[in-house]
C-alpha cells in the first residue's frame, strides 16, 4: 500500500501532482475549491478542510503579495482529539489530503446520533461567499422601506443577492439537523431567516467564505482515528484594508459536538506547512508571550527554485496567531491570570477573557507548539497513527515523550533536562512560564545550529472537556509581514504588526459570534446582546453568560410563547432543567432597550 507523505525534496514536490492526477477521478466531485483575494493575500480554500493549497496541482495556495506568484504557506489543517468515558481515543487530523478524507461536507444530525448521508454531503459541498458591501446595501434598502424613502434612494429597485438568499441559516428538520446553522441577524425576531423581511447573514470581515464540514461522513483515511461526531462551521475571512489587516487571512472554526459522548482531555490544533518561497532554506519558531508561531528564511536569501521564483533578499516572516481557543471548563469564577503574568492580556496558553468581570468566558490560548521532521524517526518524525497525532496535539513528541528545552528538543547536543511545551521560543518567554519558573538561555533554530530546511509546525489549545451539544471556537490569523525599511528585524516587526491584529480581534470581534441567531426587535438595526449558552442540548442544567451589564431578566418560553420561568439576570446564571419536559424552548434575555433570544433543546 502506498503511504504518501509530504515530499522530502524539491524534485518530489515538483512531481507530486503526477500522483494526485492518478487519483483525480476518485477525488472529483468530492470537494470544491475557491480563492479569497480581497487584500494583499490570495488564499486557496477547499471543502476538504485543507487551507492554502491547490490540491489538484499540489501547489502552495497562500500567495503574498497577491499577484506575485510567491507563497509563504504550502498547506494548513485543523486537528482535534479527545478521550471518551472508556478512555478510547477519538481524533481527526489531516495534512495534505492526499491519503483520502478526514473531513466531510455538511452538518450532522443534532439528536445525538451525529450521522449524515451522501445526499446531504453533496448538497453542502459548496461555499457561501458573503460580502459585507451587499449587507450594507441590504440594510440601507430595508431602512428606506421603514422610512418610506425607497423610491427616492432606490429608484431602480433592489434585488437580494443570490448568496444571501441561499445562506444556510437553517438545517433540514427531516434530516434531524439543527434548526439554526449559519448565523444571521433576525431583524423581525420571528426566529426564522427571511431576508425578504430584512434579515441578513452575520459574519466577520469584508469578504467571508463560509462552509460546513464534519468528521463523521466516512472513515478517517489519514490518521486512522475514530470519529468524534463533530460538526464544524468554518469562516475564512479577510478585510479590504492596508497594514497588518491587509496582509492577513482569518480562520474561525465553530466546533459542535453532535454526538451523545462527553470527551475529556480534548485538544484542538492548527497544523501548518510553512514554505517561505523556496521551502528548503527555512527556520521555524514561536513566541510564547504573544501566542503565535512563525516561519522565516533561515539564511536571509530566498533563492529561486523549481517551485518558486524566490523572495530574494526581501524575505518575509509568516505568522500563525492563536487569537482565541475553546473556553476553559466552567468553574463559576471569573478567573485571573497567574500572579507572574499580571499585566498581560494574554500569554501562552492563557487566551482572552481573564479577569474581565464575566464568569466562565476564559479562553485557552496557544497551549503548546512543536515541530516535527519529515522522516520516519520514532520520536521526532512524521506521525502515522492516531495516537501519534494526539501526542503531538497534547504537546509531546509522537511517541509520548516530553519536549525538552534546547537542541533538537529530544536528545543530543544542547538538550537540557527541563521539560517545556514550546519548541524554539527564542527569548519570548520572558516570564519563564513554559519552564515552570526556570530561567533558560535563548533557544532557537539558530542557537541550536540547525541547518535551514523544509519546516512544518503544530500549535494546539487544551486540555478541555467537550460535552454533548457543546460549542467551542478556535480563531486563527495568518499574518504576513515584511519588515522592508522599517529598521526592525523580522520578528520584532511581526510582533509590532501582531498587536494591530489582536487589538482588532478583542475590540471588534471577540464575543460577537457566540450566538447562532442574532435578533433585534429594534427596527433601526441596533446592536444585539450576545451571550454564551452551554450545554445545548441540555440534560440537567444549562449555563448562560453575557458581557452586557444592563440585562434585567431571563425568560424561558416554550414553543407556543408561554413563559415557563422568569428570573433576574445579570451576567451569568445556571438553570436546572430537570423539571422541564423534553423539547425545544426559547431563552429570551431583556435589557432596557431590546430583547435577544436563542433556542435551547432539552433532552
Amino acid at each position: 500500500m502506498l503511504n504518501f507523505t509530504r515530499p522530502m525534496n524539491l524534485l518530489a514536490k515538483s512531481f507530486l501532482f503526477i500522483f494526485i492526477l492518478l487519483t483525480q477521478l476518485l477525488c472529483q466531485g468530492q470537494f470544491e475549491t475557491t480563492n479569497l483575494s480581497i487584500n494583499n493575500v490570495n488564499a486557496t480554500v477547499n471543502t476538504k478542510g485543507l487551507l492554502f493549497n491547490d490540491f489538484m496541482n499540489s501547489l502552495a495556495g497562500f500567495e503574498v503579495p497577491s499577484g506575485t506568484g510567491l507563497h509563504t504557506i504550502f498547506a494548513s489543517q485543523l486537528w482535534m482529539g479527545g478521550m471518551d468515558n472508556e478512555n478510547n481515543l477519538h481524533l481527526v487530523a489531516d495534512k495534505y489530503g492526499n491519503n483520502g478524507n478526514e473531513f466531510y461536507q455538511g452538518p450532522l444530525t443534532a439528536d445525538g446520533t451525529s450521522t449524515t448521508n451522501s445526499t446531504q454531503m453533496l448538497l453542502y459541498n459548496r461555499f457561501w461567499e458573503a460580502h459585507y458591501s451587499d449587507v450594507e446595501m441590504h440594510i440601507a434598502y430595508h431602512t428606506a422601506l421603514i422610512n418610506g424613502t425607497q423610491d427616492i434612494e432606490f429608484p431602480n429597485g433592489y434585488t437580494i443577492p443570490d448568496w444571501m438568499m441561499e445562506w444556510p441559516a437553517h438545517g433540514n428538520p427531516e434530516e434531524n439537523q439543527a434548526f439554526n446553522l449559519a448565523p444571521y441577524v433576525d431583524v423581525n425576531s420571528n426566529l426564522f431567516y427571511d431576508p425578504e423581511n430584512g434579515d441578513y447573514p452575520h459574519f466577520p470581515g469584508d469578504v467571508c467564505i463560509y462552509y460546513i464540514m464534519n468528521d463523521k461522513g466516512g472513515i478517517h483515511n489519514n490518521s486512522g482515528g475514530q470519529a468524534l461526531g463533530v460538526e464544524i462551521h468554518v469562516m475564512i475571512y479577510a478585510y479590504d484594508a492596508i497594514g497588518a489587516l491587509g496582509n492577513s487571512i482569518f480562520a474561525s472554526y465553530r466546533i459542535i459536538n453532535r454526538s451523545n459522548t462527553t470527551y475529556t482531555d480534548c485538544y484542538v490544533g492548527n497544523w501548518t506547512d510553512l514554505d517561505i518561497g523556496t521551502p528548503t532554506d527555512d527556520y521555524i519558531g514561536c513566541d510564547v508571550a504573544n501566542g503565535f508561531y512563525y516561519g522565516f528564511n533561515g539564511d536571509g536569501n530566498d533563492e529561486a527554485s523549481s517551485v518558486s521564483s524566490g523572495y530574494g533578499t526581501q524575505t518575509p516572516i509568516q505568522s500563525v496567531i492563536f487569537l482565541g481557543g475553546p473556553t476553559l471548563d466552567a468553574d463559576g469564577l471569573d478567573n485571573e491570570l497567574p500572579a507572574s503574568l499580571a499585566g498581560y492580556d494574554t500569554y501562552g496558553g492563557y487566551g482572552p477573557g481573564y479577569d474581565d468581570g464575566v464568569i466562565d468566558n476564559e479562553r485557552l490560548g496557544m497551549s503548546s507548539f512543536r515541530y516535527y521532521n519529515n522522516s520516519t524517526n520514532p520520536v521526532t518524525g512524521e506521525p502515522t497513527t492516531a495516537l501519534h497525532y494526539y501526542n503531538l496535539l497534547s504537546g509531546k513528541w509522537k511517541d509520548g515523550s516530553h519536549l525538552m528545552y534546547g537542541g533538537n528538543g529530544s536528545s543530543g547536543s544542547g538538550v537540557t533536562t527541563t521539560e517545556t511545551l514550546y519548541a524554539f521560543p527564542g527569548n519570548s518567554d520572558v516570564e519563564s512560564y513554559a519552564t515552570d519558573g526556570n530561567v533558560m538561555d535563548e533557544w532557537s533554530e539558530a542557537t541550536a545550529f540547525n541547518l535551514p530546511g523544509d519546516r512544518r509546525g503544530l500549535a494546539s489549545a487544551g486540555p478541555f472537556t467537550l460535552d454533548p451539544g457543546e460549542v467551542v471556537d478556535l480563531d486563527i490569523c495568518y499574518m504576513y509581514a515584511n519588515e522592508g525599511n522599517s529598521g526592525f528585524d523580522e520578528l520584532t516587526y511581526a510582533q509590532n504588526q501582531l498587536s494591530q491584529i489582536r487589538n482588532h480581534y478583542e475590540d471588534e470581534l471577540l464575543g460577537k459570534y457566540n450566538l447562532q441567531v442574532y435578533t433585534s426587535v429594534d427596527e433601526t438595526y441596533s446592536k444585539t446582546t450576545t451571550f454564551e449558552l452551554f450545554p445545548n442540548p441540555a440534560h440537567d442544567q444549562f449555563q448562560i453568560n453575557t458581557a452586557n451589564e444592563n440585562l434585567k431578566y431571563l425568560e424561558v418560553q416554550d414553543m407556543t410563547g408561554q413563559i415557563v420561568d422568569r428570573m433576574a439576570f445579570r451576567r451569568s446564571v445556571k438553570y436546572a432543567t430537570d423539571h422541564l419536559p423534553d423539547g425545544i424552548y426559547m431563552l429570551v434575555v431583556t435589557d432596557n432597550q431590546q430583547k435577544s433570544m436563542t433556542r435551547l433543546v432539552k433532552q
